[in-house]
């Protein structure tokens, strides 16, 4: 049931991806994946009392134990609450018990929009060493930009272009890179030519978004809204 509810999500039905997780939780209630799965789709449509609600359930049924896709989950929708302090204890909890390569990127991510640049590089690195990814990678390089640490960053995006799997995405986050770095001639010439001016736009404001805010906190969310936009 669970992968009919993820083939209805993939296609942007959520309500009905929604009604059909509700569904599988009532029948298996003690599975906090089917949770977690409830949460992700409230947090992506920012209903965060909803999903702040379904990852503290699935913490419950494991409390000494719980699943850090859900600790992560409820870490990420506190901070952007704007619960910060209580968010960013969350994410400490799932740094404790997550795992996977996918845990630990998930885990960056949050950590990355929560202003956590230190810990976020450290959760991509441990991501790394079991898996070599190249949207990881990228995760990490932009974790590093917005802690300050633009050489590394740019090295590191360097290679990624090179993979043979790259794709616009990456370019355009290489972009944003070197315009957080005060590149943005260096930036202009590494996005697709084919690119819309407005997207190209887009990159270098919101480059000059985050490189005129102090506050890592700020820089976080200024980051996690480009994306969103």
């Amino acid at each position: 049931m669970i992968g009919i509810a993820q083939d209805i999500e993939r296609k942007g039905d959520d309500v009905t991806a929604l009604a059909v997780y509700m569904r599988a939780s009532e029948l298996a209630p003690d599975d906090p994946g089917v949770l977690v799965k409830i949460g992700d789709l409230h947090a992506r449509n920012r209903r965060y009392t909803a999903a702040g609600a379904a990852y503290q359930k699935a913490i419950s049924l494991s409390p000494q134990k719980p699943a850090a896709d859900a600790l992560i989950g409820l870490g990420n929708v506190q901070v952007a609450s704007g619960d910060v302090a209580a968010g960013t204890a969350s994410l400490d909890r799932a740094a404790e018990v997550a795992r996977t390569a996918s845990q630990y990127n998930r885990l960056g991510v949050a950590q990355t929009q929560a202003g956590l640049f230190d810990k976020a590089i450290l959760s991509y690195r441990k991501a790394l060493e079991s898996r070599e990814d190249i949207d990881t990678g990228t995760n990490l390089a932009l974790a590093m930009a917005l802690a300050g640490r633009h050489d590394e960053a740019i090295e590191l995006m360097e290679r990624i272009v090179k993979a043979p799997t790259v794709q616009t995405r990456h370019k355009a986050n290489y972009a944003l890179i070197l315009a957080v770095a005060g590149k943005e001639d260096a930036a202009r010439g590494v996005l697709p030519e084919s690119m819309p001016k407005s997207d190209v736009q887009a990159v270098l404001s919101g480059a000059r978004n985050i490189r005129g805010t102090a506050d890592a906190s700020q820089r976080g969310k200024a980051l996690s809204v480009l994306f969103a936009g």
